[in-house]
């Protein structure tokens, strides 16, 4: 097995895989960054090649106040929905788990129309709380959306990187 030393990803039979997640593809940036690397093609190549491969629609999750963290875009990034997609809205469990991560959300601010505030999780373990149910809720996106999809994970903890899951 064969493992790139600078984005982590790794070769199973033959294809780049991410090994943070077992079974799901490598993203992006671990494949250009392998090419480059490697230098088995140019980075412009790598993106071309990449690019034309992925699904165009995507979507996007980050936190924002007063809306879902779920953005859907169209193949062409016009902003179709503020919401879990429609291929995934019958799912009651789900719904109820996005429900509860927006609510957790909006009660980080203070919002009385005298001001508008951001006041943060109680403690620690509240926030290391919200994180694993957001990412929890993000692994399950990619997986049940794996190849229609491009799922974007854009709402940084204190690690503050970018994962980015093309399916």
């Amino acid at each position: 097995m064969k493992t790139c030393p600078d984005c982590g990803a790794v070769f199973v039979n033959n294809k780049l895989t991410n090994i943070t997640i077992t079974g799901l593809p490598a993203n992006k940036l671990q494949v250009k960054m392998y090419l480059r690397k490697t230098g088995v093609v140019s980075m412009a190549a790598a993106t071309e090649s990449i690019d034309t491969t992925m699904p165009k629609r995507k979507i996007r999750l980050f936190m924002e106040w007063g809306s879902s963290f779920i953005w859907v875009y169209n193949e062409d990034n016009e902003l179709i929905k503020n919401g879990l997609p429609d291929e995934l809205y019958p799912d009651s469990g789900l719904v109820a788990k996005v429900n509860v991560l927006n609510r957790q959300y909006s009660e980080l601010f203070t919002n009385n129309g005298y001001e508008f505030r951001y006041n943060g999780f109680k403690t620690h373990e509240d926030e290391n709380a919200f994180e694993r149910d957001f990412n929890a809720i993000y692994e399950e996106i990619a997986e049940r959306t794996r190849g229609k999809y491009r799922v974007i994970n854009e709402y940084y903890f204190t690690s503050n990187t970018e994962d980015v899951r093309d399916l």
